[in-house]
Parts: structure tokens; sequence; C-alpha cells
């Protein structure tokens, strides 16, 4: 297991409703087109990290809890279209 808080893909699931609920119309539109979390570690893997799990959650892998909230929000997305 590479978490300790309980509930883990509540939070994720939490944090990336969150997310799409305050994107705008282009950054989803920019994030449907553009996919590949690899794209974004620096950018916004690193927005979420920071903002969401880093000194709030006591999580073993941080990058990796934030590819996993990146890739709950593009299934979201998915869903809005």
């Amino acid at each position: 297991m590479d978490w300790i808080i309980d509930d883990y893909y509540d939070h994720v699931l939490d944090i990336a409703k969150q997310e799409v609920t305050i994107m705008s119309s282009e950054d989803k539109e920019y994030y449907l087109n553009h996919p590949d979390y690899n794209e974004h570690h620096f950018n916004y893997g690193m927005y979420l990290r920071n903002n969401y799990i880093h000194g709030k959650l006591n999580v073993i892998d941080p990058d990796k809890m934030s590819r996993e909230i990146f890739e709950t929000i593009i299934s979201l997305l998915r869903k809005e279209q």
C-alpha cells in the first residue's frame, strides 16, 4: 500500500471534482486535448500537489496522488462532454 490516509480515493475524487468545478472552459478543453499527465507534472501536477496534498494529507507519494487526481479530472471532463 502506498498511502497512509484513510479514504485515499475519496480524497482523490473530491479534489478532482473541486478542480473541475472551478476550471475555466478553456482549461477544460486544453486538458481534454492534452490528457498526458507527463506534460503537466511540473506545472498543473505541482499545483495539485502543493495546494491539496503537501502538508495537508499524509501520503507517502504525493506525486502519485497528483497523477491520480489529474487522471480523475480527465475522466470527469470526458463525462461532461
